[in-house]
């Protein structure tokens, strides 16, 4: 039904996340999206195709009741096609620390010579606290059986407050195994932040 809908979730959070940095994250809504927590207006989303997420940590009760609110307007069409209406696809909750990698913050770029894949991958951080932060970030790939085919370790990574900073690492796969229709064989990569030997 191309019309007006609402939706209303009431969500606990716990006493204990007090101190991280809390978003919520939605993958698709069709479409004109208008989000609110517990009264305060978060933001609006026009396209119906696009996901997007805000951060709430500042109107949250923790250790209480929050609700979530909704309003998708579902009137206006963005294609020629059936497109259906409302929230279409997930809905998470990610908490993280004040140092943290954001949303979409990895991105990897491969260039194949020979029989090694050469590997960049690009990782940005985020310092949301009132300190500097030092650390080390992790990248490491699995091959599709679990088992580590490549690793590197940056050291020595500092963040002032409130800034954000990109962080690359060279890494090498030898002899992999290409992807195609016949054998869609996957790599993973793993990245992981310690600060002082804590994850």
């Amino acid at each position: 039904d191309k019309s007006i809908g609402w939706y209303r979730k009431k969500i606990t959070i716990p006493e204990s996340d007090l101190g991280r940095r809390i978003h919520i994250a939605f993958d698709g809504v069709f479409r004109n999206s208008v989000v609110w927590i517990n009264g305060h207006y978060l933001g609006n989303q026009d396209s119906g195709y696009l996901g997007f997420e805000y951060d709430i940590t500042d109107y949250i009760n923790y250790g209480g009741e929050n609700t979530i609110a909704v309003r998708v307007d579902a009137t206006m069409e963005e294609g020629w096609f059936y497109e259906g209406a409302g929230i279409y696809r997930h809905v998470w909750l990610n908490k993280t620390n004040k140092l943290h990698i954001p949303d979409n913050g990895t991105f990897v770029k491969t260039k194949t010579k020979d029989t090694t894949n050469e590997i960049n991958a690009l990782v940005t951080l985020i310092n949301e606290g009132k300190t500097q932060k030092s650390f080390k970030i992790n990248q490491t790939i699995l091959d599709a059986t679990g088992k580590t085919v490549s690793e590197k370790t940056i050291n020595s990574c500092t963040l002032n407050p409130r800034e954000t900073k990109d962080f690359s690492a060279d890494l090498t796969v030898q002899n992999p195994t290409p992807w195609s229709l016949e054998n869609p064989y996957l790599y993973k990569m793993i990245t992981t932040v310690y600060q002082e030997d804590k994850l």
